[in-house]
């Protein structure tokens, strides 16, 4: 086992240099949206780009940013590769309102302890979608099995969400879109090594066709936690470690004539996580696979107003104990669960084109099956399933040459072993634009989100049977500028949840799910992006809100970091390109954590990154990413999920 305690003094120095850098530079932030400038070219210039985004997840249809009534957040591929993103997840945990909660490092996934979207503090609240069907299973919503190599550009709904898009985006919802076949045209290589990981890369593509396969190693880590558990004999601690790991991923697309795509995204990921004691001897070795199919059928044709998509998700985890002291493995958790989504929407533009009126139809069947414990005396094989059919409709009305609004309403009928629920979910937005740059908009909306299906079944002496659906509205206001150089946007919100979801633990010290009172959340967030020149571009993001549950006590108690700051600053020039970025989360809540057994509050999260890429010509580029830069060991979560020490990855890529 390493030790980190001589590193400390070097890491306060490193800190205060760094930050005053940081401070030189403008207190610049990582340009995320496309507000910053864009990387480099397969050539020697920059590339053009525009502040001002087209989004479709807010409203589902093409809209301006300054004409959309939602907070939204846009990451195209080239912002992922500025900053250097290896997911969706490090592309979106720098977005002001957006968190996640994750087991590992850089979102890895301990298969069912999956990286979880959160925005706006509510952690089961968020829908994730890839090309804009479901891919949440069991209320999980992540979407790190998407290679970052197919990934188009990822958009992000903040605010209740459910009248377009159904029970689970009661937080808001992602959209992570992929690549068509007319993106590839080239054959790629790549490798990239580290001192932690290092994987291989080939794509390639002929304008129609185009597949990503892609082969990680993970290994060599001394601790990804510290669990706070405490062996009796001897009082050591134990910590979990990842070693001999890795994952194989690919992607495969065909446009199947003007209209028509489908996409097959598949992630295999075995991990082996050995816990140890403080000496560095074995106790138990955690085998843990995890495998997703994902499937998209995409029909659209602008013209006529038609898209429709039919998409398939399966996800298959596991996860067996080796007890070294008893030389055999135990009993595992096993779960699959697959979900079929059919989801198709006519636009029209009435009145000259002035409205807009969008209808659409969403039919879905979520199953699952396995056996959720470790405890084979708890153990029940379930096998259930739950459908759910939802017609929906949005009239957005211009009532005047710089006034719009819009209204939405969705009814769901849901059906599963337990009961029949028949929902309805209202919407109203306005927007109202100063000018062809700058807009205020009001959005009003009642969400509503199921629990997963598992949740009635896994503990013996947990409350399970009366879980309810949590529900309720979201009011939320902003301002948004979008100009030639600078962009600035800004959200105050409010949202209050009745019978919000919560963990609770059984006599057994086992986790289920349950519902407290309310949830409740006021916050404002903020962020600007300027384009100083065509070489220097830098953003700045906060977050401010007071997210809480109340529980039969009646005592609000804090649920989620209350600060978020977001800095970095990029500059290119021909073939260079270089980001510095910066993630702060602060005054974080302090429910279940343990520091070596011992009950505190969450230490705030401090991470600097930086990345660089270098294009010595059009057929080749370097790319050199640092993380934790400042070496802090800080905790992702409230579990002890700890940030890697400070890490690298080389990376070489050769096309033609």
């Amino acid at each position: 086992m390493k030790t980190r305690k001589a590193v400390y003094g070097r890491k306060k120095l490193a800190e205060r240099v760094l930050m005053s850098l940081l401070m030189v530079s403008g207190g610049a932030l990582t340009p995320l949206t496309s507000a910053a400038a864009a990387a480099p070219a397969a050539g020697d210039t920059l590339a053009e780009y525009s502040l001002d985004d087209v989004i479709v997840t807010a409203s589902r249809t093409e809209k301006r940013e300054v004409d959309t009534p939602a907070a939204t957040e846009i990451v195209t591929a080239a912002d992922m590769e500025r900053i250097g993103a290896a997911n969706s997840y490090e592309a979106m945990e720098r977005l002001p309102g957006f968190s996640s909660s994750t087991s590992g490092d850089s979102g890895l996934e301990f298969a069912m302890t999956a990286t979880n979207h959160i925005i706006r503090g509510l952690s089961k609240g968020t829908l994730a979608m890839v090309n804009g069907a479901s891919v949440n299973l069991l209320n999980y919503n992540s979407t790190t099995h998407i290679l970052p190599e197919a990934i188009q550009r990822i958009e992000v709904v903040k605010g209740a969400s459910s009248v377009l898009y159904g029970a689970a985006a009661i937080g808001g919802a992602v959209n992570v879109i992929t690549k068509r076949g007319s993106d590839f045209t080239t054959t790629k290589l790549a490798a990239s090594y580290g001192n932690y990981n290092k994987d291989y890369t080939i794509s390639t593509g002929n304008g129609q066709f185009g597949a990503i396969f892609k082969r990680y190693f993970i290994g060599g880590i001394d601790y990804t936690s510290m669990v706070g558990m405490t062996d009796k004999s001897n009082n050591a601690t134990y910590l979990y470690g990842l070693d001999n790991s890795g994952r194989n991923a690919c992607y495969v697309t065909m446009d199947l004539g003007k209209y028509l795509n489908i996409n097959w995204s598949y992630n295999d990921m075995n991990l082996h996580r050995p816990r140890y004691r403080q000496s560095g001897a074995n106790y138990i070795d955690y085998h843990i696979r995890d495998t997703r199919n994902n499937i998209n059928l995409e029909y659209k044709d602008a013209t006529l107003g038609l898209r429709s998509v039919l998409a398939y998700n399966k996800r298959r985890s596991y996860s067996d104990q080796y007890i070294y002291s008893l030389k055999k493995h135990s009993a595992s958790e096993r779960y699959t669960m697959d979900g079929i989504i059919w989801d198709t929407q006519k636009e029209w533009k009435p009145r000259e084109g002035k409205d807009e009126f969008v209808l659409g139809f969403t039919f879905s069947r979520e199953s699952f099956y396995g056996i959720p414990t470790y405890d084979k005396t708890y153990s029940i094989y379930i096998n259930t399933h739950r459908m759910s059919e939802s017609l929906y409709a949005s009239y957005a009305w211009q009532a005047m040459s710089n006034f719009t609004v819009t209204l939405g309403l969705r009814g769901e009928h849901i059906s599963d072993y337990s009961k029949t629920q028949n929902v309805l979910l209202p919407q109203i937005q306005t927007n109202y634009k100063f000018n062809d740059h700058s807009a205020w908009y009001i959005n009003i909306g009642k969400a509503y989100e199921v629990a997963p299906m598992n949740q009635f079944f896994t503990k013996k002496d947990g409350d399970v049977s009366q879980v309810k659906a949590q529900q309720g509205w979201t009011y939320e206001t902003g301002y948004k500028y979008v100009g030639r150089r600078d962009s600035f946007k800004a959200a105050l919100y409010h949202m209050r949840i009745k019978d919000a979801f919560q963990w609770k633990k059984t006599a057994a010290n086992t986790d289920y799910l349950s519902n407290v009172d309310d949830f409740r959340n006021t916050g404002i967030e903020m962020e600007y992006d300027h384009r100083v020149d065509d070489h220097w571009s830098f953003n700045l993001g906060l977050s401010f809100s007071n997210p809480q549950t109340r529980g039969s006590s009646g005592r609000w108690v804090q649920a989620n970091s209350r600060f978020q700051g977001i800095a970095g600053v990029s500059y290119t020039k021909g073939k260079f390109m270089g980001n510095l970025n910066w993630l702060y989360l602060g005054d974080r809540e302090e429910d279940g954590y343990k520091i070596r057994g011992v009950l505190g509050d969450v230490p705030n999260l401090s991470q600097l990154n930086a990345n660089f890429v270098y294009r010595p010509d059009q057929n080749q580029t370097i790319r050199l990413k640092v993380n934790n830069i400042l070496d802090r060991e800080d905790s992702l979560t409230k579990w002890n999920n700890l940030l890697l020490p400070v890490n690298y990855l080389l990376s070489y890529e050769y096309s033609f």
